[in-house]
Formats: structure tokens, C-alpha cells, sequence
């Protein structure tokens, strides 16, 4: 069996939504998946292990998604440059809360339908251009 050519972790507290997500990137891209429910178990791993492109939801106990993006960041992890996009229902509070991370993420807004999200999966892991125009 070959390796997949892309490496993906999503976070979300939401199994359920991790779990819909795995499932669209699988069908669409030749991936490895790893899932996180639980924010600072995320973050743990994420430190130590470099992807190719991160998912995010925004609002989850413990670390937001712009928490992990702050960190990820400001440290020399391998995930420092790790292309991000960021999944939301509330776009304003973490635009406001983290003005100085725009530039680092893809916005999604909540609800998201599965083509959008292949798209924009697809932008992040060609290295296509980055825009927060999503």
C-alpha cells in the first residue's frame, strides 16, 4: 500500500462533524486523517507531527481555533506555516478576538456544504493562492 500524499488533522469538539469531515476528504483526496475532539490533545499532537493543511473549528472548550492558531504560529513547530482553514458560525468574534491572525487562516463560514470545503481543501493543499475571501 502506498502513502497517501497528504497529511490532514481536522479539530472539532463535535465527533460527529470530524467524523462527516474525514469522510468528504477521504472520498476526494489520496489522505491520511487524523482527528482531534479535544482541543489541547490537538494542539499536543500537532506540535510534533507536520500536515500538510489543518481544519478548525472555531468555538470549542479549552483552546478556540485561533488559540491554536496563535500557538501553532508563534512557535517553531512544524506546523508553524501549515496552511489553516478556519470553520465558523461566529466569523466576527474571531475576527475581532485575533485581528493580527487574519492572514493565517481561511475563513469558512458554518453552514458548510461539501464542495466548498473540497474546494478550499483543494487551494490550501496545491499551495494555490490563499485568500479569506471564502
Amino acid at each position: 500500500m502506498s502513502t497517501p500524499k497528504y497529511q490532514i488533522a481536522i479539530v472539532d469538539d463535535e465527533p460527529q462533524i470530524t467524523k462527516l469531515l474525514s469522510l468528504v476528504l477521504e472520498d476526494n483526496f489520496d489522505c491520511e486523517i487524523e482527528t482531534f475532539n479535544d482541543s489541547t490533545e490537538a494542539l499536543a499532537r500537532l506540535k510534533v507531527k507536520k500536515f500538510d493543511a489543518i481544519s478548525l473549528d472555531h468555538r470549542m472548550p479549552k483552546l478556540t481555533g485561533m488559540d491554536l492558531v496563535k500557538l501553532l504560529r508563534t512557535s517553531n513547530g512544524p506546523n508553524a506555516k501549515t496552511r489553516i482553514l478556519l470553520l465558523t458560525g461566529y466569523r466576527d468574534e474571531a475576527e475581532c478576538t485575533h485581528m493580527d491572525l487574519l492572514d493565517e487562516v481561511v475563513f469558512l463560514d458554518k453552514p458548510i456544504e461539501d464542495k466548498r470545503y473540497i474546494i478550499w481543501m483543494n487551494v490550501l493543499l496545491k499551495g494555490d493562492k490563499k485568500t479569506n475571501a471564502a
